[in-house]
């Protein structure tokens, strides 16, 4: 089962952030991030690379901003820029009405391939479901969901509307698939590029 749907990541900037160039940039822009392969990496040499983060440091290297990357958990990067108190951007972010209210958005950076539905092995053949609607419906099967994330406008407004049988959670990619195999919940959604292609 695929939704269908491509996710596009963006940067979100504070408002401060918004008009930085090559002569407002009195110091290095801070790029808030969190290791996420194959999005974001953090290379044996202390360099950031990845889908995203890659072509974000190659055009702030082109446009001639100095930049520095900083690691930080995903639900600070979003209250930082929401605070407002320093230039800062934070590559990689679905463009959602809420986020608007407090952030500046670029234009897209990367654009997923289709999300997937990551079950255990063992109940693969055994999903009975073809659509969102009727695996969200049924209430044998629960969902793990990452805590603040979001999965697209499509998958978010179906989650609220349907409000399947649910369990959220903080851990990361790693520690979701943990969950899922220690059978704390039935399913979850990946990009296949976090899986697929590693």
């Amino acid at each position: 089962m695929r939704p269908g749907f491509f996710a596009t990541f963006a940067m979100v900037f504070s408002w401060l952030a918004g008009g930085i160039g090559p002569a407002a940039a009195d110091s290095p822009l801070s790029l808030l991030y969190q290791d996420r392969p194959p999005y974001y990496v953090t290379n044996p040499d202390g360099s950031v690379g990845g889908l995203v983060s890659g072509p974000v440091a190659t055009a702030l290297r082109k446009a001639e901003i100095p930049f520095e990357w900083k690691v930080r958990p995903g639900k600070r990067q979003i209250e930082t820029i929401r605070k407002n108190r320093a230039a800062v951007c934070s590559p990689g972010w679905f463009k959602k009405p809420k986020r608007e209210e407090f952030a500046k958005f670029s234009d897209p950076i990367y654009r997923d391939r289709p999300q997937v539905v990551v079950v255990r092995a063992a109940e693969r053949d055994a999903l009975p479901h073809q659509t969102l609607e009727s695996l969200f419906t049924d209430k044998e099967w629960a969902l793990g969901a990452k805590l603040g994330y979001s999965y697209g406008t499509f998958i978010d407004n179906m989650i609220a509307e349907i409000k399947p049988r649910m369990l959220r959670t903080p851990q990361d990619k790693t520690g979701m698939v943990r969950m899922l195999l220690g059978k704390r919940f039935d399913y979850m959604f990946a990009a296949p590029e976090e899986f697929v292609d590693r």
